[in-house]
């Protein structure tokens, strides 16, 4: 009795959580569903095309989607600050995309393992994610003993530290914007790489628009947040 007890404390975050998206946050958790869905559509699309580009960029998406999937449950669990980790790499794919859209011919460093280091491919791109990378080095993707990488774990009501984190509806709605603009930014790069062997399909550019109302009328933001 007390290990099932133990078990259902592990998980006491991530079902208040579900419990959330149902309830206060069934609007935002629908929306990210949008946006994961276009994300699958963009994949399936780029892999019908079945073209070396195609196929490469796909595969960038997919990965894109996998760890953009496990900051999400992460976040579930209120360790969004521990997705951190994960979140590096979803920056690289994303200058990946932008990297393959400005030369397609770039591909071919994918398929010989000679693509340049990620910084490299920054300054290519002339991206302007280096400042968030910069923030991630420092506080998430290496364990540090920094405010900004430990402020989540600290009871500062009490002046002790939290071992497990609590849900919070307002923070995991903070999580939920960050993952949306995140994945419509990078579903609007696959579109571009689509777009770059035959025009995109117009059903498919409305439905990233109307996602993108949508989600911004939804989570109150402006149109210039991307």
């Amino acid at each position: 009795m007390a290990k099932q007890s133990s078990q259902r404390d592990l998980w006491k975050t991530r079902e208040e959580a579900l419990e959330a998206l149902e309830g206060p946050l069934r609007q935002e958790a629908a929306i990210l569903q949008d946006a994961f869905a276009l994300m699958d559509e963009c994949i399936a699309q780029l892999l019908t095309r079945g073209t070396k580009y195609t196929r490469v960029c796909a595969i960038t998406m997919i990965k894109a989607r996998n760890l953009e999937l496990g900051c999400y449950s992460l976040a579930l669990d209120g360790l969004a600050q521990e997705g951190g980790a994960l979140f590096r790499p979803v920056v690289e794919t994303l200058e990946l995309l932008i990297y393959f859209w400005k030369d397609p011919a770039r591909v071919d460093e994918a398929i010989e393992g000679n693509l340049p280091p990620a910084g490299k491919i920054a300054q290519k791109i002339e991206g302007n994610l280096k400042g968030l990378r910069d923030f991630l080095n420092s506080h998430a993707s290496h364990f540090s003993f920094t405010y900004e990488s430990l402020q989540h774990i600290a009871d500062l009501q009490n002046l002790d530290w939290k071992v497990t984190q609590p849900h919070n509806d307002n923070v995991l709605r903070q999580n939920l914007l960050f993952l949306f603009l995140t994945l419509l930014y990078i579903v609007k790069m696959g579109a571009c790489c689509l777009s770059m062997e035959e025009p995109l399909n117009a059903a498919f550019a409305d439905s990233i628009d109307n996602a993108q109302e949508k989600g911004f009328r939804v989570f109150n933001v402006g149109p210039n947040t991307l």
